[in-house]
């Protein structure tokens, strides 16, 4: 069999289109595959080897954030060489992908590639597909290589199992991809027995999360009956914020505490907007605690982002730092969500009152719900030692005044 050079450039226009379709040429970098000329067979080979490199990077070029990929119709094998892909790539090791067999020719390369995860591909198993198959996780450098039967013509579905990978990942470039075989090498004279693909993921930043009380770096603080205060929410802001798909903090206060206010929300001098960036609810709950949520809006995370950027703000990523910092500048500048409550009377004088709070974040690159929890490993408290004073009818000791007001002379 060989493929003429018409066919062939319908084969290079399609995967051009389809993004990280690897179609019967091998021509991107990174959204499909790079060969090595010399690996080139006239007849049709019996089995043909895949070796995927799986990479992440701080940041990618712009030819492959807009395009899905870069062009290299002969290009040889990338060999760890990926400067020229965007800001310290490198390979990753650890990570699961599980291959699938195509069985419905009718199905769209897009339409496979809508099944982000294992679990939404289990759900074609005996329709779209079949022959479910874990590969060995990639090694250090970021490879795994398997040989598959290429005597037929057959298509493979390839998705990341982002459960059984690392965690701290993002945005993803070329996975899921398809892969059909045999592959025809770009001058439609012979066929590739070892095809190279390059996926990929945007490394991020995990959020570290701390919370003081009265002022920044304070854990510790002791207040009057009915005196506000201020506890501050903190949390480190990932270089990547656009890519999460959730940002949202909650903070259960004690019953012995009355909430009053979130305050200004900033990232170092930047100051975000109340029901622009981020909403604000609140809840009483059974146990009589006060639950507070402030969900960062998902579509306005870029937008956060790039005034972060246009502010030249330099993000504090150091969770040391983060407990430290005694002031949020855009020198090192962080998220503080600042909560104002005060003490009621059903606090115990003299004791403790701990509070903490949850972050919850998404950053996977799979389009599906599913956050993280994070708190901090320090409780900051409050307490009071003043005085419980009951105000009661002149007229019978035994009838007190609710809501009476005293004033210190």
């Amino acid at each position: 069999m060989k493929l003429s050079k018409k066919l062939l450039y319908s084969a290079v226009v399609l995967a051009t289109v389809a993004g990280p379709t690897v179609s019967p040429v091998a021509q991107f970098a990174i959204s499909g595959l790079v060969v090595r000329a010399a690996e080139v067979s006239q007849e049709r080979p019996a089995t043909t080897t895949v070796n995927i490199y799986k990479l992440v990077g701080d940041s990618f070029s712009e030819d492959i954030v807009n395009h899905n990929g870069i062009e290299n119709k002969d290009g040889a094998s990338l060999a760890g060489n990926y400067e020229k892909l965007g800001t310290n790539v490198k390979g990753l090791g650890g990570v699961q992908f599980v291959r699938y067999t195509v069985t419905d020719s009718k199905v769209s390369d897009e339409e496979l590639k809508a099944l982000t995860t294992v679990k939404e591909a289990d759900k074609k198993l005996n329709t779209w597909l079949k022959d479910k198959t874990e590969l060995t996780k990639t090694d250090s450098s970021g490879k795994v290589s398997e040989t598959l039967d290429s005597k037929a013509d057959v298509k493979y579905l390839y998705i990341e199992d982002l459960t059984k990978s690392p965690s701290n990942i993002s945005k993803a470039f070329a996975v899921p991809f398809v892969l059909s075989l045999p592959q025809a090498n770009s001058t439609g004279e012979g066929f590739l027995q070892e095809i190279n693909i390059y996926p990929k993921n945007v490394q991020t930043n995990e959020p570290k999360v701390d919370k003081d009380v009265k002022k920044l770096s304070q854990d510790d603080a002791g207040f009057n009956m009915g005196e506000s205060f201020d506890w501050f929410l903190k949390s480190t802001v990932p270089t990547n914020l656009e890519d999460f798909e959730k940002f949202e903090f909650t903070d259960e206060l004690d019953a012995s505490l009355d909430f009053e206010k979130v305050g200004t929300v900033k990232i170092g001098d930047l100051t975000l907007e109340n029901d622009v960036d981020y909403t604000v609810t609140t809840e009483k709950l059974p146990s009589e605690k006060t639950k507070i949520t402030v969900t960062f809006k998902k579509e306005r995370l870029p937008e956060i982002s790039k005034k972060i950027k246009g502010a030249s703000i330099t993000l504090l990523q150091d969770e040391t730092a983060l407990k430290q910092a005694t002031e949020n500048t855009n020198k090192a500048a962080f998220l503080v969500i600042p909560v104002t409550a005060k003490i009621n009377e059903k606090a115990v004088l003299g004791k403790a009152i701990l509070n903490d709070f949850t972050l919850e974040y998404d950053h996977t690159p799979d389009k599906v719900n599913n956050p993280k929890p994070k708190t901090p490993e320090d409780k900051p408290e409050v307490h009071t030692g003043g005085k419980k004073f009951v105000k009661k009818d002149a007229a019978s000791s035994e009838k007190t005044l609710p809501g009476a007001e005293f004033e210190k002379f």
